[in-house]
């Protein structure tokens, strides 16, 4: 189940929270490490089944009514218990401060990079909410409003209640950022500067830019990291040679592939196979 729709946008104490897609699916395989820019979220909440979120070097199990909240620049990644798949209701929104004072309540969601905490609180709320997405009965757009609202409250309550240390100032997003983040998870082996520009309708130098200034990172680099991270996932988890790796993610040579994969990992893949190979499904 999957909502795409602009029009959910809600204010809390002049800040504007824009939910952009709306997502409820069972996770059929990991999902590989990637980040969000600036001013973008997504709250995360398990329904059923195991894992582990990943973000840098830190891991933490997943089950059922677990919920974190992942913010701009933070890496993460969830890895799937093949004997009990996860199903997830996910919120992928943008922030905007307004002007004026910011209440303390919106100001604490803002400030938090990271979160990891329980959230079955959020459970009941978020069923309603997807089940007025779902529906067409008169005010469901209203009804679901007030259901994301009610979640985006509560989870900063929990944040306050039980905070993490990672703490980033947050400022402006726009939604094209969803389709440049989506494509460089889903086409990193394709991707390039152009076919990104045509994307989020800008001229290619304008999205170079674009990039530096919300990712830190030039298209290169990103397309690099989005590249490497599967492949990373696929000699860990597959059966496929290095060689076809490498042309899976889209390098044009064997030699390339692992002297980039050599750079960014310190270790040649063929070692990084070896090293962290575990099977899917065992």
């Amino acid at each position: 189940m999957k909502f795409n729709l602009p029009n959910l946008t809600f204010a809390i104490g002049n800040v504007l929270f824009r939910p952009v897609q709306l997502t409820l699916e069972r996770m059929g395989g990991d999902f590989p490490m990637h980040a969000h820019g600036s001013g973008s979220y997504e709250l995360h909440l398990i329904a059923d089944g195991k894992g582990i979120l990943r973000t840098g070097d830190r891991e933490y199990p997943l089950s059922r009514n677990c919920c974190f909240v992942t913010g701009p620049n933070v890496g993460h990644e969830q890895l799937v218990d093949p004997a009990d798949p996860m199903s997830e209701y996910c919120i992928y929104l943008t922030t905007e401060r307004l002007d004026g004072p910011v209440s303390e309540i919106a100001d604490v969601f803002l400030k938090n990079a990271f979160w990891f905490g329980e959230g079955e609180t959020l459970l009941e709320p978020m069923r309603r909410c997807f089940e007025e997405l779902g529906g067409a009965e008169t005010g469901c757009i209203e009804f679901a409003v007030t259901y994301l609202r009610q979640i985006i409250l509560l989870t900063a309550r929990m944040e306050m209640a039980a905070p993490f240390p990672e703490r980033v100032e947050k400022h402006f997003l726009d939604d094209k950022f969803l389709r440049i983040e989506e494509m460089f998870l889903y086409s990193y082996d394709f991707v390039t500067l152009d076919s990104l520009a045509a994307e989020i309708g800008f001229s290619a130098r304008q999205t170079q830019r674009i990039l530096k200034a919300h990712y830190g990172k030039s298209f290169r680099e990103m397309r690099d990291e989005a590249r490497l991270s599967q492949a990373k996932y696929l000699l860990e988890t597959g059966t496929m040679s290095v060689s076809d790796i490498a042309q899976r993610v889209g390098y044009s040579s064997l030699e390339h592939f692992s002297y980039a994969f050599k750079r960014h990992f310190r270790v040649s893949p063929l070692k990084w196979k070896k090293g962290h190979f575990r099977p899917s499904g065992n």
